[in-house]
């Protein structure tokens, strides 16, 4: 049945396309655009910190996830079989970037089977790709609605708080998805950010901690670790967490130089 319906989307699609409307046609995500982060870095030292005042800036979240299995409540029937075709659909064309596309068919999706979480967490993540972070958070609400026991849709939940600069919410969003999932590297890494950002730096390091033990190649995490390591004086921890930040990442080579340079003056004035 579903591979008959996708054969037959393909044909309905064609003619939706023709009526998208011209201001949807036009939104696509912005590129190159860097998310502010601000974090009231303050404790100057002497000499200078080798990192700026907001260490972690320029850093962005893990991308929403979009490939959880449904939560389908009804008895199966015909509309939630279509309901899949059009799911199956924005999903392939979520992971082409093709998100005009993806938005549409997830609506779909929705409009079969209102209660398919999934289809509300691809819809929210076309919503986070667009920017309109406020929308986000309202679609990914509904589908925890459906689905609440979902951890990756409480982490892309508060990806979104997070983008709205609702860091308390988002925590505590964080903290309910690794509450499901003690597994969940982007949870963590997430919840180092919002903690950092509250300033929570002790609960920040530790959730850093978690995140690179559970994803060893997430340079990232790494540096968020770095950061708060600094942020106690705890310098050698700092610079091999930055050591392997800049392992994985060259673009930290150069916060890393400036980490050892800033030991070694640091040492020399105190003898």
């Amino acid at each position: 049945m579903i591979k008959r319906g996708l054969h037959l989307a393909n044909e309905i699609e064609d003619d939706l396309v023709n009526s998208v409307s011209e201001s949807e046609g036009q939104n696509k995500p912005p590129q190159n655009e860097q998310e502010p982060v601000t974090a009231g870095y303050q404790n100057p030292k002497q000499p200078e910190s080798p990192f700026p005042p907001d260490p972690l800036e320029g850093l962005t979240l893990v991308q929403p996830t979009v490939t959880s299995q449904p939560t389908l409540n009804p008895e199966e029937t015909d509309e939630t079989s279509w309901a899949m075709v059009w799911l199956r659909r924005g999903l392939h064309k979520y992971e082409q970037a093709d998100y005009v596309g993806a938005k549409d068919n997830f609506k779909q999706a929705i409009q079969k089977q209102p209660t398919l979480a999934a289809a509300h967490n691809g819809l929210g993540s076309v919503l986070y790709q667009f920017r309109n972070f406020v929308e986000a958070v309202v679609v990914y609400n509904q589908a925890l609605d459906y689905a609440p026991e979902n951890a990756e849709l409480y982490c892309n939940l508060a990806s979104a708080l997070y983008r709205i600069q609702n860091y308390d919410e988002a925590a505590l969003a964080y903290q309910k998805a690794i509450h499901y999932n003690a597994y969940l590297h982007a949870a963590y890494y997430g919840l180092g950010l919002a903690q950092f950002q509250i300033g929570f730096q002790e609960e920040a390091m530790t959730a850093f901690e978690q995140a690179t033990q559970l994803n060893i190649q997430h340079a990232e995490s790494f540096l968020g670790l770095a950061v708060t390591h600094f942020e106690f004086g705890e310098y050698p921890e700092a610079s091999i967490a930055l050591e392997q930040a800049m392992q994985l990442n060259p673009v930290y080579i150069e916060a890393y130089f400036r980490l050892q340079k800033f030991v070694d003056v640091l040492g020399d004035s105190s003898h």
